[in-house]
C-alpha cells in the first residue's frame, strides 16, 4: 500500500531519494588544520552523510557522475585570543579540479571582515550555488584562518548534492 507521502505527491519515497537526495556528501572539519592548506574533513563520524557514489579522501571530495550539483559551504569562525590587528578578513573558498586541467579553480567564495575590538566574536560565512560538474572531478575547501574555525559540525559543514543529470 502507498504511504501517506505517495498518496499526496504520487511519487514513491524511493523515487524521491534517487532523484533529489543522492548523491550527497556532507561533512564537518577535522582537527589540526594548517593555514594555506586545503581543509581536511571528517568523513566517518557524527552527522556525516556520504551516499550515491561520493568518495572522500585527503581533503578531496570526488564527484561520482556528470551533472548539476548544489555545492555548499558554511564555516563559523570565533575569536580565541586577542587580535594584533584592528580587523580580521575571513575568507572561505571551494575549489574545483578536473582531470582535463588539473588546477584549482575557485568555484565559490565567501568573505567578511570582523572588528577585533569585539570580544568575543563569532562569524558564520555561508555560500552555495548550482554548478555543472564533471565525473571524477574534485572539490576541496580553503580557509584564510583555519585556526579560528569552530569545531562543531552544526556550525561548519561542506558538501554537494546531485540536482540534475546533464
Amino acid at each position: 500500500t502507498p504511504s501517506h507521502d505517495e498518496t499526496v505527491t504520487g511519487v514513491s519515497q524511493e523515487a524521491l531519494r534517487s532523484k533529489f537526495l543522492l548523491p550527497l556528501f556532507s561533512s564537518a572539519p577535522s582537527t589540526n588544520q594548517i593555514p594555506g592548506e586545503f581543509l581536511e574533513w571528517e568523513s566517518e563520524i557524527g552527522n556525516i552523510h556520504c551516499h550515491g557514489g561520493f568518495n572522500y579522501s585527503s581533503g578531496n571530495l570526488m564527484v561520482p557522475r556528470k551533472g548539476i550539483y548544489r555545492v555548499f559551504l558554511q564555516i563559523t569562525y570565533e575569536s580565541v585570543n586577542a587580535c594584533t590587528e584592528a580587523t580580521k578578513r575571513l575568507i572561505s573558498e571551494v575549489f574545483y579540479i578536473t582531470n582535463s586541467y588539473n588546477d584549482n579553480r575557485r568555484l565559490l567564495s565567501s568573505e567578511d571582515t570582523v572588528s577585533c575590538s569585539l570580544k568575543p566574536w563569532r562569524k558564520s560565512l555561508y555560500t552555495s550555488g548550482l554548478f555543472v560538474l564533471e565525473a571524477n572531478s574534485r572539490l576541496r575547501v580553503k580557509s584564510s584562518h583555519p585556526e579560528l574555525i569552530v569545531n562543531k559540525q552544526y556550525l561548519v559543514f561542506f558538501g554537494a548534492e546531485f540536482a540534475l543529470s546533464q
